[in-house]
Parts: C-alpha cells; structure tokens; sequence
C-alpha cells in the first residue's frame, strides 16, 4: 500500500470488527445484503444472546449498574425483591443499554434508599406484565403450544450453529431430523 505523497509501501495490518442484530445469512438470501461482502467479512461468528434469552444475567447486570451509578453520583441504592421480579420478566427490547439506562433513571428518580416495583416506569412494568403472561392464558391447544415451544428451540439454535449438523448435535435429534425441522420453521417462513 502506498501512502498518499509516498513511493515506498506500507505494510498494514488491519482487522475488521463488525456487529449486527440481523440474520446476515437471510438478508444474504433476500438480496438485502452484498453476498461477496459478507463472504468477505464472515470470518468469525460469534453470536452473543439478547438479553431475554439470558435473564439470569438481569440480576448482576443490576447490581453492577447500581455500582455504577453509586460512584458516578454519589448515591447507594438498592432494589427491592418486587424490583427485581419486574425487572426479571422485562424482555428487555433494547438489551443491557435499555436495562443500564433504566437502572440510573431509578436511581436518581427514586427518593428512598429501596427501590421498588412502584419506581419502575410505567412501560417496564406492562412489558414485563405481557412477558410473563404464561402460555396457558392463550386458550390454544396442546399441539400449537408444543409447536410453537419446539419452532422457538430451534430457530434459537440454528442461528447459533447455523449448520443442521449443529443443531442436531445440540438437541441430540438425527441431523435429518433437524433439516426437516429448520425447512418446516425456518426456510419456509423468509
């Protein structure tokens, strides 16, 4: 490579980072996305989960904010177990931001020492509330609750592996088994 002005190369070393929240591989496939660009930038794929297929994460995420805003401002808080249940049930759309952003509104709006579910905004609380609407409140059958429990586990995992040897691996089911299963709920709905 050469400089600008220059007439020696220099040699560079670079590394490219990206990040998305979207299935490259469909938006490949839809055309919405370069093919050769991704191939070009698909080295390595890590796929972190949102936050709402971790929520055991929710609580030491809370915690740690808390530290957090007790030494930006000064203030020692601490939530309630009410707190934390609604917190919990949140599905938490905006992942850890949301949940940080959350954590230091409370923090400086609330004015005792315990926060508790009455500090928690509004759109948190109904969030959480149709989260944890169980799936029996849905008046559907057997069938369709299985289905749609079977549908989740494995689009979940094939976006992990992407590959049917993985997801058969993982849910310990043949890999035709789990080809079936991808094309029945994944390839058929895109």
């Amino acid at each position: 490579m050469l400089t600008v002005g220059g007439t020696e190369s220099v040699h560079v070393d670079f590394r490219l980072i990206s990040a998305t929240s979207k299935d490259l591989n469909a938006k490949v496939e839809t055309g919405e996305f370069r093919e050769e660009l991704f191939y070009r930038i698909n080295v390595i794929t890590i796929y972190i989960p949102s936050l709402s297929e971790r929520r055991e994460d929710i609580i030491p995420l809370s915690m740690h904010f808390l530290e957090k805003c007790k030494d930006k401002y000064g203030l020692s808080k601490t939530l309630s177990n009410s707190a934390i249940n609604c917190l919990t049930k949140c599905s938490w759309p905006g992942n850890i931001r949301e949940l940080e952003n959350t954590i230091e509104r409370l923090v400086l709006i609330s004015d005792d020492y315990m926060i508790t579910e009455d500090d928690i905004p509004n759109n948190i609380k109904s969030n959480a509330q149709n989260t944890s609407k169980t799936i029996f409140e849905q008046n559907r059958s057997l069938k369709e609750i299985l289905a749609e429990v079977e549908k989740k586990v494995i689009t979940e995992s094939y976006m992990k592996y992407k590959t049917t040897t993985g997801v058969a691996k993982e849910l310990g089911i043949s890999q035709p088994s789990a080809s079936v299963k991808i094309n029945q709920y994944i390839k058929k709905s895109n």
